[in-house]
């Protein structure tokens, strides 16, 4: 079969021939009249449509003419769909108007020509009727006039052809590249026999004979005038921008079928050839920009772009998304910014998708799991640190990871959330006990009253939470119009006890006469059982006698006289005014016993109850923790950026540890074990400690936060103050972190043992004591208290001594240079032995009979020895069974009850302690008889 290009080629070349035989016919004077002619209808056709190239009409007028003329012509368009899109953007609206003038002007010079030539041709034959036979006659008397007249034919046809190729060759141009494209993003079917038939027929033409001298003959220098586009003073091929386009529009193609949770190797490398077709094109970032400055802004103000809603990535990456956003709006009207961004953008979302990470957005268990494998985070922040503009990003990654830790430890979000949780538990509660009897009220609510203060953060004095209980339930359920407690009435509560407990100008500087309700321009009691209450009525609630008994009880000095007997009169006295004498209500506030003045944080903390943003909480939330993008964004060079990505990708890691030790065979977060949850943290602490962005503060609040999270409390047994003394002992002085929250693991770890009766070894101890210093001995001293060691199930009246013991053991280890660490262990081991021994012993013999192991202890003369020669142990006998000069404790741990006087082992105790006083001369008295007091043994010493 014949090629198209050839037969153009020979049809061509016949028509040369021809004007060459015609040129003869008519002579050198005749042709020669022709060709200028000709020229000069080529010469007009070419310079008119390059007026007309150079005049197109403006962009609003374009827009009105595609609007009104063009569009409606095109069958099944959806006219406001493409009005929409050429409207958003200036550039594309050009770039189309440019591309299709430059379509059009070929064949408009064409037919310009053709028409021009037809009325030329006619000025010729009335040329040639005027002096036809004078032309006829000087082309004879010319030399060789035949012959120079085809040349001068040859010379128009070749014109001819010249104008005729223009718009073939161009669009032959244009097509070739593009057909090419196509088929290599699979947009046409390479492989199909006519479509192979009609990209070789394309091709043959281009590289035909007759289009290649065309273009010799200055075919590309007209279409390069007519088919050029030129948009802000720049000139750009028409080619290669339809190329980029149709590239760009391919791939975008092939992620149009896929919902973004379906991203994966496929999706990212489709991703990364988009970014890529930017560096091709010079267009492609000014059209972008215009819509993602557009689609940007619109979804920063939550509206939809185009129909398209902005895109929901799941509660931890919306944060991120969105500083995403802000950012490409500010750089979209910057192409050599946008185009870095998209780049980066474009390896953001390839490491994404090629980790799964798409796929588990609405799964946050396995979203974290998806992040902390591998070094997706560290790609990340590697890929933000090398572009300026993105590296705002790199602190919402890290706030990212806090989020994620978080979620699983269950650190609140911000103080409202706090707050919330507060007054929704004090409501339930106070719901819960409304169907009990008055007596029973008061002693089930107090309680839940004390929890929730406590999760709350709010320090409140144990002594005065019945009075706190009476008034809750005589406000909001005796008197209660509506039967149900709402957060709204509890709120309202302490909207009225702050506002007369804060009036009194020694607590806030308030004048003393401001009325209830005045000092706030809203009302705040609106929504409340107190909505309606006259001024008269909201005097005589107990919010309001409630706040005046602890501002009286707070004005009490350390120097008055019977404390108690003046707080019990302060309280009768003005609940009385509420209350019926004699009832549970005030039986319940008459046996109070206040044996210490109130302190006056007690009622500014409850009057801060008033408000989320007033109130006087220790909870460190996530506010407290996320970073200042900005402020953290200018702390990140280069120097830096290799230490961030390591500390970031540190907190996925642990975060993601932790959430599998929650998830994983029997995890549950009830039985979580602390030190899984101690080593990850201190890890994390450690690397962002060391950060330019997050930094000492930040470490120190966040270590505060995941001590005080429901999971670590719940783990370690903490109660929100004691979580809190902790993390204020803990970065007391900074140090290491994952020393730390091991000494927290390890210490807490004992004392469950102790608890459950679990042996302990010798080597978990030495760890402990190894990791022990000042700080770390302090966080024991907080955590070891009266009341925890009577839940242990230690006797109340021997409580305080043991905790007095164990903290100044932990004290001495913590401040001293220790040597043998083996030794003090092992003392320290024999110690909780003895404890464990005051559960359990009727069923345990004291001490070991000789050569033998069938006691708690070893035998009485190694039990002595081992004690006395640890100096921690001597130490902590004289500051808690002493107080300096004689025994003031006697058988802390009911060991006496066991090893009765006339028994053996009290016999070979006390043997075992005067030996020891013999071959040690160093020994104190006062240590041995503290000893001896430990067992329950009388000691006399001349």
């Amino acid at each position: 079969m014949v090629s198209i290009g050839l037969l153009v080629s020979l049809a061509v070349l016949l028509y040369l021939l021809i004007c060459f035989g015609w040129g003869t016919l008519r002579g050198v004077v005749k042709a020669r009249v022709r060709v200028i002619m000709i020229a000069a209808s080529a010469l007009v056709a070419v310079v008119a449509c390059i007026i007309m190239r150079n005049s197109l009409p403006s962009t609003s007028e374009t827009l009105a003419l595609l609007e009104t003329q063009v569009l409606p012509m095109i069958q099944d368009a959806n006219t406001g769909e493409i009005m929409g899109y050429l409207e958003l953007s200036p550039t594309l609206l050009e770039l189309v108007l440019q591309l299709a003038a430059g379509l059009v002007l070929p064949l408009v010079c064409l037919v310009l020509f053709l028409t021009l030539s037809f009325l030329t041709w006619l000025a010729y034959l009335i040329v040639v009727m005027i002096r036809g036979k004078a032309m006829k006659k000087k082309s004879k008397e010319k030399k060789l006039g035949r012959l120079r007249g085809g040349v001068w034919g040859l010379v128009r046809g070749m014109i001819a052809v010249l104008i005729v190729m223009v718009p073939l060759c161009g669009y032959v141009d244009l097509a070739a590249p593009t057909m090419n494209n196509l088929a290599n993003e699979g947009v046409i079917d390479a492989s199909d026999p006519t479509m192979q038939m009609v990209m070789q027929e394309v091709d043959g033409l281009k590289n035909s004979p007759a289009l290649s001298v065309s273009r010799v003959l200055g075919a590309d220098l007209i279409n390069n005038a007519l088919m050029k586009i030129r948009i802000d003073g720049q000139n750009f091929r028409a080619e290669d921008e339809l190329d980029s386009l149709v590239v760009l529009w391919t791939h975008i193609s092939d992620l149009g079928g896929s919902e973004i949770s379906e991203y994966g190797p496929e999706e990212a490398a489709v991703i990364r050839a988009i970014a890529d077709s930017f560096a091709d094109s010079k267009l492609l970032a000014p059209i972008m920009g215009d819509v993602i400055y557009a689609a940007t802004d619109a979804w920063m103000n939550d509206q939809a772009f185009l129909g398209v809603e902005k895109p929901e990535m799941g509660d931890l990456f919306d944060p991120f998304m969105d500083e995403l956003w802000f950012i490409l709006h500010g750089d979209a009207k910057n192409s050599a910014a946008l185009q870095a961004d998209v780049r980066t953008v474009a390896s953001l979302i390839a490491t994404l998708a090629e980790n799964g990470v798409f796929a588990n957005l609405e799964n946050t268990d396995a979203l974290l799991a998806s992040l902390s494998g591998g070094t997706v985070v560290k790609d990340m922040v590697s890929a933000l640190g090398s572009n300026t503009s993105m590296k705002r990003l790199i602190p919402q990654i890290t706030n990212l990871g806090i989020r994620a830790v978080g979620q699983t430890l269950q650190i609140p979000e911000n103080p409202q959330a706090v707050y919330d949780t507060f007054l929704n538990k004090v409501a339930t509660s106070l719901n819960e006990v409304s169907s009990m009897d008055a007596a029973a009220r008061i002693a089930a609510l107090t309680p839940q009253l004390d929890s929730a203060f406590d999760n709350a953060g709010i320090v409140v004095e144990d002594d005065i939470l019945d009075f706190y209980s009476s008034s809750l339930i005589h406000d909001l359920i005796d008197n209660n119009p509506n039967g149900t407690v709402t957060s709204a009435d509890v709120q309202a509560f302490f909207v009225l006890y702050a506002d007369r407990a804060m009036a009194r100008e020694e607590l806030s500087g308030k004048d003393t006469t401001v009325a209830l309700g005045e000092v706030r321009s809203e009302d705040p009691l609106a929504g409340s059982i107190y909505a309606n209450m006259t001024q008269e009525e909201l005097e005589k609630c107990a919010a309001t006698v409630l706040a005046k008994v602890c501002y009286e009880l707070a004005a009490i000095t350390a120097d008055t006289e019977n404390v108690a007997e003046v707080a019990k009169q302060i309280a009768t006295e003005a609940f009385s005014e509420i209350m019926e004498e004699g009832s549970a209500a005030m039986e319940a506030i008459q046996n109070v016993v206040i044996e210490q003045p109130l302190s006056a944080e007690t009622v500014t903390n409850t009057a801060s109850l008033q408000s989320s943003t007033e109130m006087n909480s220790t909870v460190v939330t996530l506010d407290d923790l996320l970073l200042d993008i900005t402020e953290a964004a200018e702390t990140i060079t280069e120097e830096t950026i290799e230490k961030e990505a390591e500390a970031i990708s540190s907190i996925f890691e642990a975060a993601g540890t932790i959430l599998g030790d929650m998830t994983g065979e029997g995890g549950s977060m009830e039985g979580m074990d602390l030190g899984a949850i101690a080593g990850s943290v201190g890890n994390i602490l450690d690397s962002l400690s060391q950060t330019s962005t997050f930094g000492e503060d930040k470490t120190a609040g966040l270590l505060t936060a995941v001590l005080q999270s429901e999971t670590v409390r719940n783990s370690a047994q903490l109660d929100m103050e004691t979580a809190t003394n902790l993390a204020n002992q803990a970065t007391s002085n900074g140090g290491n972190y994952s020393e730390t929250m091991g000494v927290v693991a390890g210490s807490v770890g004992i004392m469950d043992a102790l608890n459950k009766g679990e042996p302990l070894t010798e080597e978990k101890v030495i760890e402990l004591i190894q990791t022990l210093n000042p700080q770390t001995a302090g966080m024991i001293e907080v955590y070891i208290t009266e009341n925890r060691l009577i839940g242990f199930g230690l006797p109340e009246e021997y409580a305080g001594i043991v905790a007095k013991f164990i903290t100044s053991l932990f004290h001495y280890m913590g401040n001293e240079d220790l040597e043998n660490y083996e030794g003090e262990a092992k003392a320290l081991n024999q110690i909780l032995s003895i404890a464990l021994a005051a559960k359990d012993a009727d069923e345990n013999k004291l001490f070991s009979s000789e050569g033998q192991d069938d006691g708690v202890l070893p035998t009485a003369k190694v039990t002595v020895e081992t004690l006395l020669n640890a100096h921690a142990i001597d130490y902590a006998l004289i500051q808690a069974m002493t107080d300096g000069e004689k025994v003031i404790a006697y058988d802390p741990f009911q060991i006496a009850q066991y090893i009765p006087e006339d028994s053996q082992e009290y016999q070979d105790c006390l043997a075992a302690i005067y030996e020891y006083r013999e071959t040690h001369d160093d020994v104190s008295d006062l240590a041995l008889q503290a000893l001896a007091a430990i067992f329950g043994v009388t000691l006399e010493l001349n």
